[in-house]
């Protein structure tokens, strides 16, 4: 594919500093995707409390709502690697109020 254009019969051609100043903004794009997708995926579990099970953990929920409670079969906490099958048959999870102890009903998602 050319480019170029014809005008009153000549020929005109765009510079080449056009194609490097066209490379240049779509690298500095790219970058800067990367480093908000770097940033978004980093600050995803800032808000989050990792439980080493089997255990047990204590977790203040400050508002009244749904919650999720995540299975991870690869998993990094302080710098200890945990690795487990993905499919993990016989896990039990329970959660209870620390003020009556009262077991509190759980849903799959």
């Amino acid at each position: 594919m050319k480019s170029e254009v014809i005008m009153n019969g000549k020929s005109i051609k765009p510079s080449k500093w056009y194609y490097g100043l066209a490379a240049l903004v779509a690298i500095i794009g790219i970058i800067i995707f990367v480093v908000f997708l770097f940033n978004a995926i980093s600050s995803m579990t800032k808000g989050m409390t990792q439980i080493v099970v089997p255990g047990h953990g204590s977790v203040a929920l400050e508002k009244a709502g749904t919650y999720t409670i995540y299975y991870e079969y690869l998993s990094v906490i302080g710098n200890k690697v945990y690795a487990t099958d993905q499919n993990l048959s016989g896990l039990e999870c329970v959660v209870i109020e620390k003020a009556t102890g009262q077991r509190i009903e759980l849903s799959a998602p």
